[in-house]
């Protein structure tokens, strides 16, 4: 919201920036009156049934294509049909989609694209990368391997889609006590803690698409892998993972500035409840997260 000040400056105009939201059309419920309104170039007007028919159609719309988009880039990766092929079958995968990807009116251009470069942004779990320029934005990637194989990417959209995905998230021990697939807690909540607010803020000041954003976090490859923890005794309680892919719900972003724990708390206790615990010893009464049960907490 901005105060504008106009004439003498004794008084304002009151600016109020209201982003699109998800779950449109909205009614006006007030003294008895309801009705559903919206806006053209003309000014208000209130919708008929078919408008209204439309509207309903198109917010239901935008959010199967958000859904068919993680699917059929999940595919694409799981297929290695991708410009990037990860060197592992078992891969986090972060999609950040906003409320203006659907608007063919709002495509980023190169030079906004290019400033992930200058903004030192990175993919997720990965430093030192190599770039170019593709079909569908701009691609950030980790150096191959002699099999032309990498361990991490970024792309960057001209919808303002971020999709960054890192190989080998699960450790594997061959002997031993604890011999099996292991996912370590306390680095998947690091790597998500560390950068998904980073990719949420690049979105909105740089590639400056609409909120909210929806973060879709997905754990591919991920069955038989128990969740291991500092915790002896959540050690001991938990159960191997019971599919091979998991696809966490979609978290609805309002505010690139929202508090960490508010976002990405429901994906961790998502990816607990996979691990067959009824909640993770990182999540304190107080609400604050104790990473990875061990680590300093965060607010």
């Amino acid at each position: 919201m901005l105060a504008v000040p106009v004439g003498d400056g004794a008084r304002a105009v009151l600016v109020i920036d209201v982003p699109r939201s998800l779950s449109q059309p909205h009614v006006v419920d007030f003294d008895g009156h309801w009705r559903f309104y919206a806006r053209n170039s003309v000014g208000v007007f209130q919708l008929d049934v078919e408008q209204l028919r439309t509207a309903f159609l198109t917010g239901d719309t935008e959010d199967q294509r958000t859904r068919e988009l993680r699917a059929t880039r999940l595919a694409s990766l799981m297929a290695g049909e991708l410009p990037v092929r990860l060197r592992s079958a078992d891969m986090l995968v972060v999609h950040l989609v906003p409320t203006s990807a659907w608007d063919p009116s709002r495509r980023v251009d190169a030079g906004r694209l290019g400033r992930a470069l200058d903004q030192r942004l990175e993919p997720i779990r990965a430093g030192g990368t190599r770039h170019r320029h593709n079909l569908d934005g701009l691609l950030m990637h980790t150096s191959p391997d002699d099999e032309g194989e990498i361990a991490a990417y970024l792309q960057l959209f001209t919808s303002g889609v971020i999709e960054t995905a890192t190989a080998d998230p699960l450790t594997l021990e061959k002997e031993g006590e604890r011999a099996g697939l292991w996912l370590p807690m306390g680095a998947f909540e690091r790597w998500l803690w560390e950068s998904v607010p980073s990719y949420l803020r690049f979105q909105a000041t740089d590639l400056e698409v609409d909120f909210p954003v929806v973060l879709m976090v997905s754990l591919l490859g991920a069955e038989g892998a128990r969740l291991i923890t500092r915790n002896p005794f959540y050690f001991l309680e938990g159960h191997p993972i019971d599919r091979p892919n998991l696809l966490f719900p979609e978290i609805v972003i309002e505010d690139p500035e929202a508090p960490k724990a508010e976002y990405l708390r429901p994906v961790f206790d998502a990816l607990w409840n996979a691990g067959g615990y009824p909640a993770g010893p990182d999540i304190r009464d107080d609400g604050k997260l104790d990473l990875g049960s061990g680590y300093a907490p965060l607010n």
